[in-house]
C-alpha cells in the first residue's frame, strides 16, 4: 500500500527497485521502429504519388 512496503517486498524477492517518473519512462520508450516506419509510409507514398503526377504531366506536355 506504500512505497516503503513495495521496496521491502521487492528486496525480499531479490528485485532491485528503480522507480522513475512516468515522463522519463514514456520519453525513453515512446518511439520505436513501428513509429518510424509509419512516418515513412505516411510521407513517402504521397510524395511518390505527387512525383508520378508531375512525371505524367511532363510527358503529356512534351509528347505533342
Amino acid at each position: 500500500s506504500t512505497e516503503a512496503a513495495l521496496r521491502t517486498y521487492a528486496s525480499s524477492r531479490g528485485i532491485k527497485l528503480e522507480l522513475q517518473p512516468i515522463a522519463t519512462v514514456y520519453g525513453k520508450y515512446r518511439f520505436c521502429l513501428f513509429d518510424y516506419c509509419a512516418v515513412a509510409v505516411l510521407l513517402l507514398f504521397p510524395l511518390g504519388a505527387v512525383l508520378l503526377l508531375f512525371r505524367a504531366a511532363y510527358r503529356l506536355k512534351h509528347s505533342g
